[in-house]
């Protein structure tokens, strides 16, 4: 089957969270301004559980956010949060080997390049791959995100954080997608055209249908 590019703004699924408890395994950049976004978008403080690998920087962090009461250990998060958040750097996917899942557990996986495949061989839960541009974006609140599959909840969780979403309709389409998000600093660094530019965009249109909606947002 041929794979195309259905990516179009989506709406919110207000309510889906209530009386649910995220927790976050990973307080790195992204991690920190998840829960930062999340937050300050009004999600009760109480309904978070953050986990990290323990750096005395992390734990800074955490300090100086007021969240020492919201730290758990990660087999702890995963069995008691209702959406679990994989923020945590790719490579350091194997800590979370003969973890168990609560029974309503849903997996939202930000993991850069770790496929649902790959995922699957390590839960027993339902898995969403998640992508969103940068940390920084999701503090200012100009940040974009996609989730495949794009079920309700991961969406919710992502609208939740601030994030213009958009939907993909194969997994593959989140490779196009993420290297799409690092463009931006690409040309804030690069003495190119206008022209150039945009004929450098267009040509990578049409191979990669996802350009077509997320040039403006590049832009």
């Amino acid at each position: 089957m041929k794979e195309t590019a259905m990516l179009s703004n989506i709406d919110p699924a207000a309510g889906l969270l209530d009386g649910k408890i995220i927790g976050v395994a990973g307080f790195g950049h992204l991690g920190s301004s998840v829960v930062s976004a999340l937050l300050t978008r009004g999600f009760p403080r109480e309904r978070l559980m953050i986990s990290c690998g323990g750096s005395a920087k992390t734990l800074s962090r955490i300090r100086e956010a007021g969240l020492e009461g919201r730290l758990a250990e990660t087999p702890e998060l995963l069995r008691r949060a209702d959406v679990a958040v994989l923020a945590a750097r790719p490579q350091q996917l194997t800590r979370f080997r003969g973890m168990k899942t609560g029974r309503d557990t849903f997996i939202l996986s930000f993991m850069a390049g770790v496929s649902l495949e790959t995922l699957r061989g390590l839960f027993s839960a339902p898995l969403y791959r998640v992508m969103c541009s940068g940390p920084e974006t999701i503090t200012e609140g100009c940040g974009v995100g996609v989730s495949f599959p794009a079920e309700a909840v991961s969406r919710a969780v992502l609208e939740a954080v601030g994030l213009k979403l958009f939907e993909l309709s194969c997994e593959s389409e989140l490779d196009s997608f993420t290297v799409g998000i690092c463009i931006p600093p690409i040309l804030l660094n690069t003495g190119i055209e206008a022209e150039e530019k945009n004929s450098a965009m267009l040509k990578m249109a049409r191979r990669y249908p996802v350009y077509r909606e997320l040039s403006p947002w590049i832009d």
